[in-house]
C-alpha cells in the first residue's frame, strides 16, 4: 500500500530553508516531548497491552470452542475476533518502529484475502508455518472468512475438519505472538528511546507519529471507501468484495473506532496532541479560524457521516453511494488539512509516499 522513503535532496532543502528553526516567521519553542511523553504512556503502551490482551483472549475462547464445537462457543470466539480486531484499530497509528522493522504489519490486517490460498493451506495445517505462509491467507482477515463466510451450522460442520480446526488456532496464535512481541518491545526498550527523540527530522518521532495518522486516514479514505465504491478502479459498480470486513459485515465498527484513535492521537486525549502543538504556535486556516478547531470539526464530520450511513457498508455502497461518498470527500478534505496545512505549519516532512496520492 505505500512506500516510506525520504528524498535526500528534500531533506537537504528543508535544512537549508531553516524550517525546523522558524516557519513563516514564527518561531516554534514547543516541547515537542509533551506530545510524545503524553502519546506514548496514556495513547500507544496502552494499545499495544491490550491488543496483546484481546487476541489472549482470542486464544482461550479458540480452546474452549476446541472442546465445544456448538452454537454458544462459536458465538463467543467470534466476539472475541471482533474485539481483537478493534483493540488492533487502536494500534494502526503506530506501526512504524518495532512492527515496521518485524516485517510482519501486513500479517496483522491485510485484505482482500486469497480464499483459495486460505482452502489449500489449511488442508495441511499440521506441517504449516504461518510465518511464512502469504499475508493474504492469515491475519485477521483470514479468521474473519473462517469463521462468518458459513452459516452457523455450515461453520461447525466445516470444523469438524481438524486440519481447518488446527489452521484456524494457529492464526489465532501468530496474531497473539505479534501482538505480545510488539507490547513488549514497546515497553521494554522502544518507549523510551521514542519519547527522547525530540527533533523534527526526517526520522524524529514527531515526524513519524504525524506521518502514520496521515497515512492512517488515507488508508482509511482510499481502501476501506475508495476502492468498494470503485472510485480507484474507475469502476461505476461497487466492489463490496473489496470491502475491509467483507464476510463478518463490521466494515462499519472498524471504521468508527479508526476514526476515534485518530482523534485522539491528534488531541492527544486529555493530555498534549497536535492540537496544543498548532494552538502554541497560534496556526489558522485562511479564514482566520484555528486550524487545530478545523481539523477536530473535520473528524466529528466524519464520525457524523459514518453514523449517518445506513445498513452495512456492504448495503451502503450499493443503496446509498451518496453519504458513503459523502464520508470520502470530507476524507479527502481532512487528509489534506493534515498532510498539507498542519505539516507545512509545524515544519514536519512528509516522509511516505502512498501509490493514490491525495
Amino acid at each position: 500500500m505505500r512506500s516510506v522513503s525520504v528524498i535526500a535532496s528534500v531533506v537537504t532543502l528543508f535544512v537549508l530553508l531553516g524550517c525546523s528553526a522558524e516557519k513563516d516567521g514564527v518561531e516554534d519553542n514547543f516541547d515537542r516531548g509533551l506530545i510524545l511523553n503524553n502519546l506514548t504512556d496514556n495513547i500507544i503502551l496502552p494499545a499495544w497491552n491490550d491488543f496483546a490482551s484481546s487476541t489472549s483472549d482470542c486464544q482461550a475462547k479458540f480452546a474452549t470452542f476446541q472442546s465445544n464445537l456448538d452454537n454458544q462457543s462459536l458465538a463467543e470466539l467470534r466476539t472475541a475476533w471482533l474485539t481483537a480486531r478493534l483493540s488492533w484499530k487502536n494500534c494502526e497509528p503506530f506501526k512504524f518502529g518495532p512492527l515496521e522493522s518485524s516485517g510482519t504489519e501486513n500479517a496483522v490486517d491485510l485484505w482482500p484475502i486469497n480464499v483459495d490460498g486460505i482452502e489449500t493451506t489449511s488442508t495441511d495445517a499440521s506441517s504449516t508455518n504461518v510465518n511464512i505462509i502469504p499475508s493474504d491467507r492469515k491475519g485477521f482477515a483470514a479468521i474473519e472468512y473462517l469463521l462468518f463466510d458459513l452459516s452457523d451450522e455450515e461453520t461447525l460442520l466445516a470444523f469438524q475438519d481438524t486440519n481447518r480446526l488446527t489452521f484456524l488456532g494457529l492464526l489465532i496464535d501468530n496474531l497473539n505472538a505479534i501482538a505480545v512481541q510488539m507490547k513488549n518491545t514497546w515497553s521494554d526498550s522502544y518507549a523510551a528511546a521514542f519519547k527522547a527523540d525530540l527533533g523534527n527530522g526526517a526520522g524524529a518521532s514527531t515526524t513519524l507519529l504525524a506521518n502514520e495518522l496521515i497515512y492512517h486516514v488515507e488508508v482509511i479514505k482510499n481502501y476501506r471507501l475508495a476502492t468498494p465504491l470503485g472510485i480507484r478502479s474507475g469502476s461505476e459498480t461497487p466492489l463490496p468484495e473489496t470491502l475491509e470486513s467483507y464476510y463478518a459485515h463490521e466494515s462499519k465498527a472498524l471504521i468508527a473506532q479508526s476514526l476515534v484513535i485518530t482523534k485522539r492521537v491528534f488531541t492527544g486525549g486529555d493530555g498534549s496532541g497536535f492540537d496544543d502543538y498548532l494552538n502554541e504556535l497560534k496556526i489558522e486556516d485562511s479564514d482566520g479560524q484555528a486550524l487545530s478547531a478545523v481539523i477536530v470539526n473535520l473528524i466529528d464530520k466524519c464520525q457524523a457521516d459514518l453514523t449517518a450511513i445506513s445498513g452495512t457498508m456492504q448495503e451502503a455502497i450499493t443503496s446509498d453511494k451518496a453519504a458513503v461518498e459523502l464520508l470520502y470527500n470530507d476524507l479527502q478534505e481532512l487528509t489534506l488539512l493534515i498532510k498539507t496545512d498542519m505539516m507545512s505549519q509545524l515544519g514536519l516532512l512528509v516522509v511516505f509516499s502512498d501509490n493514490d496520492g491525495d
